[in-house]
């Protein structure tokens, strides 16, 4: 999957739903709408669905809807919700996997880290919200 891509179509999902507050809107309709292809969609709805920025009614009168206010979303939570992680380096992963396997003597540990905080810190500032 190719993550700016698909960063771009959460961008384009969040900002429909946002627009389009209270109404509801199938996967159909938010497809032809902002020119997503419907399987891209299904697959981007569902990650963003599972990380608590959208939620689905389904039946009749179900659709797709912003589940908090998008002044609240950031890139980093549409990053995470579509990357999973963060992270810039292998070392950082939850399994803490090591490359050269000297994960506590690593001399670029400490720029490493300030570099993750570094990227964590803006993308937490920066919302969708134009």
């Amino acid at each position: 999957m190719n993550i700016q891509l698909s960063i771009s179509y959460a961008t384009k999902i969040l900002q429909y739903l946002h627009e389009n507050n209270g109404v509801a809107n199938t996967g159909r309709i938010i497809s032809k709408s902002t020119g997503i292809p419907y399987q891209r969609f299904i697959m981007i709805a569902s990650q963003l669905t599972k990380s608590g920025l959208v939620y689905s009614v389904r039946g009749r009168t179900g659709g797709h809807f912003l589940a908090q206010p998008i002044e609240k979303v950031g890139l980093l939570d549409i990053y995470m919700a579509l990357q999973g992680d963060g992270q810039v380096n292998r070392c950082f992963n939850t399994d803490r996997l090591c490359t050269v396997d000297a994960i506590d003597s690593c001399c670029r540990n400490g720029f490493i880290c300030t570099l993750q905080a570094g990227v964590s810190a803006e993308k937490s500032r920066q919302t969708i919200r134009a």
